[in-house]
């Protein structure tokens, strides 16, 4: 179903914000953050995906909390009354026990966890996630790295996509045991919970 943001672009709601104190190398088509950045958010980084659960739910709250300052409750509660309507195409089935309690309780030194990037695309720039992929890759090493594979897992699952070995041996141009061989457990875990919240989706 087709996501309805009237609503959040009506009250103009900031739903994304690129970092606002780290470095970053400008390109046409994005920016590289050498040492890496925690700093970007997109609450709805994966279009036309149904949120995943109620952890995925309150992250959501959070960010939208923390980026919109001077955001009452009242506001907060109608942007959640809004993504929690299965019209408006952002959830399955209504969450019941959603209480943004939880989250304006927060104070303004609270930052929401976000994963870290080396590399972030501008919208609408018409490339494919294997195109990313290489973009990232050659600017992160020249050889293949954890922080390479881990690139190219945040594009693939931005797209919705599956993540195997085999694509990311694709997208790096490498055999898929190379893959293997450089891909951390903990990075390996992530592909599992990805790919089983996408499976859900």
């Amino acid at each position: 179903m087709e996501q309805n943001y009237k609503y959040i672009h009506d009250n103009k709601i900031i739903t994304r914000r690129l970092p606002v104190e780290d470095e970053a190398q400008e390109f046409e088509w994005g920016w590289y953050y050498r040492n890496g950045t925690h700093g970007y958010y997109n609450v709805f980084y994966q279009k036309e995906s149904y949120i995943a659960g109620y952890v995925h739910f309150y992250w959501i709250l959070s960010v939208i909390w923390y980026l919109n300052e001077g955001m009452t409750e009242a506001e907060l509660e109608g942007f959640k009354n809004h993504i929690n309507n299965p019209d408006n195409g952002f959830t399955k089935h209504k969450f019941k026990y959603i209480n943004i309690k939880n989250i304006i309780k927060n104070d303004s030194d609270h930052v929401p966890k976000t994963k870290i990037r080396k590399v972030i695309f501008k919208e609408g720039t018409g490339l494919t996630p294997q195109e990313k992929c290489a973009i990232a890759s050659g600017l992160i090493s020249r050889k293949v790295t954890a922080d390479a594979i881990y690139q190219c897992i945040l594009e693939l699952n931005e797209n919705n996509m599956k993540i195997t070995n085999s694509l990311l041996a694709k997208m790096l141009g490498v055999a898929r045991r190379t893959i293997q061989r450089n891909t951390p457990d903990e990075l390996k875990n992530e592909i599992k919970v990805l790919n089983k919240l996408n499976t859900n989706k």
